[in-house]
């Protein structure tokens, strides 16, 4: 008898448990932001990413960043981490709402070239870099983080749509133009780190530099020592092939250097605007060594196209994010606590392949 009931018992548990998980059906509704459905998939992508966003806060703060920490006692901006990490994934869950109103709202579609390229991005991100072990094991389909991804190219076609060349407030095209020299230079740069290397490497390194510093003014291309000093070896049909790639920068090897007000920030970048088009230059600090070749980036439509964007977020980035976030605080929040509290930020699992 005691068997029996053990057994009833047993069995009761499995129907209840198969009943719960029932409950929560695969596109269920965690948050209504005003006529956006927030699954809760996306609700557990919000958390992890308010997670780690928390996690890097507490680490700034500590001296030692090989210590181990229990991040869920400590506090960011004087509230208990998990409160903070619930917050701000509501936070999180609105910005991407906002988006996808006011990306409707403009009556803007992606390009089919902007579908393959999120694509694209979803697909290494996903596979190569690793993030399918981190969500799938949080039960974030690729299909949801694909859809946050998108997002963010919402919010840029949005932002053109109001300061691009064709926006409802465009800007003219003389301050883009003079902006963009301000901040940004193009250079092909060669350079090692010093950080590791021993004093006798570091004397090696400097007479291999100079060797050639001493080649590049006397006419030799710069991508062919490029290339040996790299060991990167061309087969003859990569010699030979053209390009069939319209759009690509006339120098293949030249690389964007920005001002600290930029996200191509570079120590190197008031060097290259203080030198002369096509100079060479050798420089030399105490954690580099590098030579520089000054590229005329403005008169390379490929550069000009390219920074184009980066150069309007400069000139108009904050008024359009005070203008975002204005708009997302009036945002109606409908919850679903019952979808929302199945997920614990103490339940976010790193696998050690995901780190």
């Amino acid at each position: 008898m005691n068997t029996l009931k053990k057994l009833a018992a047993m069995l009761l548990c499995v129907c209840m448990l198969f009943t719960f998980a029932a409950c929560h059906p695969k596109n269920e509704v965690a948050l209504t932001i005003d006529d956006v459905k927030i699954t809760s998939a996306l609700y557990m992508y919000a958390l992890i990413t308010a997670d780690g966003e928390a996690r890097s806060k507490v680490d700034e703060t500590k001296e030692d960043a090989s210590a181990e920490v229990d991040y869920y006692k400590e506090k960011v901006d004087d509230k208990k981490f998990e409160v903070w990490v619930k917050d701000r994934a509501i936070e999180l869950c609105k910005d991407l709402a906002a988006n996808e109103i006011k990306f409707k709202e403009a009556k803007l579609s992606l390009t089919k070239e902007q579908k393959d390229e999120v694509k694209q991005y979803v697909d290494y991100y996903w596979s190569y870099y690793g993030y399918q072990a981190l969500y799938e094991t949080n039960g974030v389909s690729k299909e949801t983080f694909s859809r946050a991804f998108e997002s963010s190219y919402y919010l840029n076609e949005y932002f053109l749509s109001i300061y691009g060349e064709k926006g409802t407030n465009p800007v003219a095209k003389d301050e883009i133009i003079k902006t963009m020299d301000e901040n940004f230079a193009t250079a092909n740069v060669l350079s090692v780190s010093l950080a590791e290397l021993k004093d006798e490497e570091k004397a090696d390194a400097e007479k291999k530099f100079n060797g050639y510093l001493d080649r590049l003014k006397k006419g030799e291309e710069f991508g062919k020592i490029y290339n040996e000093y790299y060991e990167i070896k061309e087969t003859e049909e990569e010699k030979t092939e053209e390009t069939k790639d319209e759009k690509a920068p006339k120098d293949e090897f030249a690389t964007i250097l920005g001002s600290d007000k930029t996200d191509y920030k570079n120590d190197n970048f008031k060097t290259v605007k203080e030198m002369k088009m096509g100079e060479i230059k050798l420089v030399k600090t105490e954690s580099e060594i590098a030579i520089l070749i000054r590229g005329d980036m403005m008169a390379d439509e490929y550069w000009v196209e390219s920074l184009t964007t980066p150069t309007l977020n400069l000139i108009k980035g904050e008024e359009f994010q005070k203008t975002m976030a204005d708009f997302t605080k009036k945002l109606k929040v409908e919850k679903n606590s019952y979808a929302m509290n199945r997920f614990k930020v103490k339940n976010i699992v790193y696998p050690t392949a995901a780190q």
